[in-house]
């Protein structure tokens, strides 16, 4: 038999932390392991926002107008604006504001490859160059 008891609590807007306890019963044996779970319910266009909140925050932080910066990335204002404004933009769009506020590094981050776990999935599995799934 296992139970599950929880209690949920909002810590902000887009996080639940999960605390409570989980029981096993075996014939003689009960493990109780205590737990803390917390979920990041964050939406792409929260994640967009964000980045355009982050970037705008660093351009402040820079001194730079929306001008100065539209010139040292090489962009248009106005699509500097949108992205501002909205989030939205093109993936080059978004390294070349990177590169204008020396926030390049963190692309590098961006889709680091998993670790092996055991030697046998080096030796068995070869890195796929194609998915099967559409």
């Amino acid at each position: 038999m296992a139970q599950l008891a929880m209690d949920c609590e909002p810590t902000n807007r887009n996080r639940l932390t999960f605390k409570g306890y989980y029981s096993i019963h075996y014939s003689k044996l009960m493990e109780i392991t205590a737990m803390d779970i917390t979920l990041t319910l964050n939406s792409p266009q929260d994640i967009v926002r964000g980045i355009a909140s982050r970037a705008k925050q660093r351009r402040l932080e820079a001194n730079l107008t929306q001008l100065g910066l539209a010139a040292r990335a090489q962009v248009s204002l106005g699509t500097l604006k949108q992205f501002e404004r909205t989030g939205k933009s093109s993936i080059e769009f978004l390294i070349a504001i990177a590169f204008a506020l020396g926030a390049e590094q963190e692309f590098e981050s961006l889709f680091p490859p998993r670790p092996r776990k055991s030697i046998e999935d080096v030796i068995s599995k070869p890195l796929r160059v194609r998915g099967r799934r559409k």
